[in-house]
This record gives C-alpha cells, structure tokens and sequence, in this order.
C-alpha cells in the first residue's frame, strides 16, 4: 500500500503571461492554435480538479491521483468515499483498488487547502467550459470559450443568486484577487 501524499497534485492556476501572450497576438489578428489549445488545455484541467473537489466535498467520491484508474476520463473515475475531510474529522484511509495508493481524508483536505480549488457559486461556468472546450475545433471559438470562462464570476448560493459576487479568476489564474482583476480589465481593454 503506498502512501505518498506528494502524488495528490492538482492542475496549477494559468500564469498571466501565457494569457497576455494569447490575447496579444488575438489583438494582432494571430490565431497561434498551439498556444490557444495550451491555454485551453490548462485551464480544462484546473476545471477537472475544481469539480473533482466540489464532488468530494459533496460525498460523490474521490479520483485516484496515483493512476487516475481512466485517464481518458477522470472526472468520471471515483473511489467511494462519504465525504469527510475536514478537521477534527475521523480519520478514514482511501484505498485504490487498482494501484493500492491510498491517503486519508485529512491529507486529501491539505492536499487541496488555499489553493483555489472550490467551485463556489461558479459551477455552470466550470461546467459549460468543461463540455465545451474539448469539442471545439475552431481556434476563435477555442479562445471565445476561455475568455467567456477567465471572466466569469461566482454567484451566490443562497442571497441573490442572480447578482455576481466575485471573479472566478482567483480559481484559474496565478494571483491574488486585486492583481486578477486589474489583469482581467487590462485584457478586456486589448
């Protein structure tokens, strides 16, 4: 049975400037397909992980991060799992049936703590990209996708659920809150 914690990774945040060098070159009339799909793919996997934590928090279960048991589809692969991570919490051990990782449910919760990885109230936008994005052909609708995506927001779960609370950019970009939105203005003004 192995138990490695460091093998719980998650998708990093975008940085800026694989962004700016995106929209730059969208601004200059240049659709560089590679870097479109680069972005696009990052981004896809940050959103992977953000509903893979969303799911286990929910109690729906927890992907193996040693051998992903499906690769061609890990959102779909879960081990059984109730939910509890948090501390104080009872211990419980994650196995894998396929590849014997395992980690308990308090090294699951650190593996993912103050890294951006709550859905909030940003679900259907992580959702849309997540269906959308990989059966885009098209580089313009490609980068329509991500920017629809960069520059969505959070709603409120229960007060107001129809006015935006803040910037899913914190989620998906390399950053903190201030610096992200003074980026994304910065972007829309490209």
């Amino acid at each position: 049975m192995k138990n490695d914690t460091q093998k719980i990774k998650w998708a990093p945040r975008v940085k800026k400037s694989d962004i700016l060098e995106v929209y730059n070159l969208n601004a200059k009339g240049i659709y560089d397909e590679i870097k479109i799909d680069n972005l696009g793919i990052a981004l896809y996997l940050r959103c992977i992980d953000i509903m893979c934590v969303k799911r286990a928090r929910e109690g729906g279960g927890l992907r193996c991060y040693s051998c992903y048991t499906n690769p061609a589809n890990p959102v779909e692969t879960y081990l059984p799992y109730s939910g509890h991570f948090y501390k104080g919490m009872d211990e419980e051990i994650i196995i894998c049936p396929i590849c014997g990782f395992s980690f308990t449910n308090s090294e699951f919760y650190k593996s993912y703590k103050s890294k951006q990885l709550h859905s909030g109230g940003a679900v259907p936008a992580f959702e849309h990209f997540i269906k959308n994005f990989p059966l885009e052909k098209d580089s313009t609708k490609k980068l329509l996708l991500i920017d629809r995506l960069i520059n969505s927001f959070h709603y409120s779960l229960k007060h107001m659920p129809d006015v935006p609370t803040r910037s899913v950019g914190p989620n998906l970009i390399e950053g903190h809150l201030k610096d992200i939105l003074v980026f994304l203005d910065e972007l829309s003004a490209m």
